[in-house]
């Protein structure tokens, strides 16, 4: 239940994206992003409810890739159309750069959803070394990004909103949080830790209707 729960504040979250903004003062707004950490023994089925959570966005985003299918195959340069975009609604792991592009092509929003949240954590150093935590750290803060290369893939955000969730074991988080830099970014993740970590196995009980009926 404490998966499930974490997995719909993500996807409800992801759905608002930049449509909606809470207003503190004249200059002070936030978005929906939320970055959730759903943290358990490994095998402890943390990616089943998150995926569940997510299905509605999955099925959208299916839709999005057969019309951009459909676009590009209807696509002729010569008539002057622009050229076809591929909306992306989450992405299970990418380059910033790329990730600057999603946003560019779909100013709604982003949700990031690594099968393990250590798999984004290490995707934050690049190819060169450098890391990118301070650059995420300022989409947290909803702060303009830009990427400033040759015309074509040169983009700017003015509201970037993005979403984190993934799941991780206990003693890996612990790991982590041990090297931490302090600099705050483990300090924006919501940690969803259930209080009795106990795998549950397959039974022969049936499902509540009541549940099923619900979705």
């Amino acid at each position: 239940m404490d998966y499930f729960a974490g997995g719909m504040l993500s996807s409800l979250a992801s759905s608002i994206g930049n449509k909606y903004h809470v207003r503190k003062d004249i200059t002070w707004s936030e978005n929906s992003s939320l970055w959730i950490v759903m943290i358990g023994w490994s095998g402890q089925n943390k990616s089943a409810p998150q995926k569940l959570a997510y299905h509605s966005i999955s099925e959208k985003q299916s839709q999005f890739e057969i019309d951009y299918s459909n676009a590009v195959a209807n696509y002729d340069p010569d008539d002057g159309e622009p050229k076809p975009l591929r909306k992306k609604l989450s992405t299970k792991e990418s380059t910033f750069e790329s990730l600057l592009k999603m946003l560019n092509d779909n100013p709604h929003g982003i949700s990031i959803v690594p099968d393990e949240f250590k798999t984004f954590v290490d995707g934050l150093v690049g190819y060169n070394g450098a890391s990118r935590r301070s650059s995420y750290l300022s989409i947290w803060d909803g702060d303009s990004l830009s990427l400033d290369r040759k015309e074509a893939e040169s983009a700017f955000i003015e509201r970037p909103c993005v979403n984190i969730i993934g799941g991780i074991q206990d003693d890996v988080i612990a790991s982590l949080k041990s090297k931490d830099t302090k600099d705050g970014f483990f300090e924006r993740m919501l940690f969803v830790i259930p209080q009795k970590m106990e795998k549950r196995y397959v039974t022969d009980e049936p499902i509540n209707k009541h549940l099923i009926s619900i979705f």
